[in-house]
């Protein structure tokens, strides 16, 4: 009865975000890196990204009326109701370094 809880819990945890899993297992296998490294490598790189575009990028409306007119365009063009904002990601080709395996 134990090992099922605890095959239970393993495949609860495991399946709530599989795919952020299988990429990090993914990069660490490819690079040959450990999978905390990996972990730090892309938090270090998200949190660059995000202090080098956020100024520029990420302006926050000032007042309620500006996160209304965001929110209205939003539910106007892309049919996005009780939506203030929205953001898109890209996929990007990541080569291993010459002497990694």
């Amino acid at each position: 009865m134990k090992e099922e809880k605890k095959e239970n819990r393993s495949v609860k945890e495991s399946s709530s975000k599989p795919f952020i899993r299988l990429y990090k297992a993914s990069l660490s296998i490819n690079f040959r890196l450990g999978h905390s490294s990996v972990c730090n490598i892309i938090k270090e790189t998200c949190c660059a990204i995000w202090q080098a575009l956020q100024p520029e990028y990420d302006k926050s409306p000032d007042s309620p009326q500006d996160w209304m007119k965001n929110s209205d365009d939003l539910e106007k063009i892309w049919n996005f109701s009780n939506c203030i904002g929205a953001i898109d990601g890209k996929h990007i080709v990541i080569q291993a370094p010459s002497n990694a395996g």
